[in-house]
C-alpha cells in the first residue's frame, strides 16, 4: 500500500517536492506551471540529444510569455529559480516522493520507464504516469508496485489547462489516487477521475475529432476555415489542428497506433494528412511546421502563408 499524504509528510517528503521527466516541450510546461504555483521541480530529461537545450528552452518558453503579457519578468525569474536539472533517475532527492512522467512514448516505451523507476524509486514513491492511449494497468503489467502508479494526462497548453484527467489503474491504491489530485489541485487545477481504458475520454475523443476535421479537409474545406470554425462552434481554446500541432504529430500518430490495437477499431486510425506529414517530419510547432506554419516568433499562419 502507498503511504499517505500524512505519512510522507512524517517522514520530511512533501508534495512541494515533485520529480518531473521530460523528453521536450510538455515536460517543460509541466515544469514550469508547477513552479509557477510554488511547487520545488526537480527535472530530468530522458532524450539525451535533448539535454543541453533544455535550460534555453525554459527560458525561450518564459520569454515568450513575458512577451505576451501573460507573465511578468518577475514572475519568469521566479519560476526559473525553482526548477533544478537532475541528470538521472537513480539521483531522486530524498524529499521528493512524486515523480510525475510528462514524456511521450508507446506501449513499450512506457513499460520500460516504469521499470526503471520501480529500481529507482522503490514502493514509496508514486509516479504519475502519461498513458498515451494505453491503459495504466497495461502499463503496469510486470512490475512489482503496481499500486503507486496513476495515470495523468497532460494537454498543452498545460498553463491553460483548467483540469487534467487522472486515471487510477486496476491496482492503484487510494493513497496514490489522492496523492496524484492532490498535485493536480497544487497546480491551480480540477482533477477529474476517468475510467482506466486505452486513451481514457480526452484522447479517444481529440483523436475522433481530428480525424474528422481532416475529413472534413478531404471533402473541400480549408485548414484554417475548418479549424476556427470548430473552435468557435464548440467554445474550444484551440482548433483540432493548431492542437495537434502543439501535441506533435508524431505523438498523436503513436497514439492513433495505440488506440487501434488497444480496442480493435479502425475508427482510431490516422488519416493520410496525418502520416504524410509525420513522414515528412512535419511534426508541429516544435519544427516550424505542421498543419500549419509557423514564424520565429511562434506565430501560426494558414498553410502558403508567408512566415517571415
Amino acid at each position: 500500500m502507498s503511504p499517505t499524504i500524512d505519512e510522507q509528510k512524517s517522514t520530511g517528503r512533501s508534495l512541494e517536492e515533485v520529480v518531473v521527466l521530460s523528453d521536450g516541450r510538455l515536460g517543460r510546461e509541466v515544469a514550469a506551471a508547477a513552479s509557477f504555483c510554488g511547487l520545488k521541480v526537480h527535472i530530468i530529461c530522458l532524450e539525451t540529444e535533448k539535454c543541453d537545450c533544455q535550460a534555453d528552452g525554459f527560458k525561450a518558453d518564459l520569454k515568450a510569455k513575458v512577451q505576451r503579457w501573460t507573465l511578468s519578468a518577475s514572475e519568469a525569474k521566479a519560476v526559473l529559480s525553482r526548477i533544478s536539472t537532475l541528470k538521472e533517475l537513480k539521483s531522486l532527492p530524498a524529499k521528493a516522493w512524486l515523480v510525475v512522467d510528462a514524456t511521450n512514448g508507446g506501449l513499450e516505451k512506457k513499460k520500460e520507464l516504469l521499470r526503471r523507476l520501480e529500481v529507482a524509486c522503490g514502493a514509496d514513491v508514486i509516479v504519475a504516469v502519461n498513458p498515451g492511449g494505453v491503459a495504466v494497468a497495461k502499463l503496469c503489467a510486470g512490475i512489482s508496485h503496481p499500486g503507486s502508479v496513476v495515470g495523468l494526462r497532460f494537454f498543452p497548453p498545460v498553463w491553460d489547462s483548467p483540469k487534467l484527467e487522472v486515471i487510477p489503474g486496476r491496482n492503484s491504491t487510494p493513497e496514490a489516487v489522492a496523492a496524484v489530485s492532490e498535485f493536480v489541485k497544487r497546480m491551480g487545477k480540477t482533477p477529474v477521475v476517468t475510467p482506466d481504458i486505452p486513451g481514457a475520454y480526452s484522447v479517444r475523443s481529440f483523436v475522433s475529432l481530428l480525424n474528422s476535421a481532416m475529413k472534413t479537409v478531404d471533402a473541400g474545406g480549408k485548414i484554417c476555415g475548418t479549424d476556427n470554425s470548430l473552435r468557435s462552434a464548440m467554445g474550444l481554446t484551440s482548433g483540432p489542428f493548431a492542437l495537434a500541432d502543439s501535441i506533435g504529430l508524431d505523438v498523436i500518430s503513436e497514439w492513433c497506433e495505440d488506440l487501434v490495437r488497444e480496442s480493435g477499431s479502425a475508427e482510431f486510425s490516422a488519416h493520410r494528412m496525418l502520416t504524410e506529414r509525420v513522414g515528412r517530419r512535419e511534426i508541429g510547432f516544435e519544427c516550424g511546421k505542421g498543419f500549419f506554419e509557423y514564424t520565429t516568433d511562434g506565430r501560426a499562419c494558414c498553410p502558403g502563408k508567408s512566415t517571415k
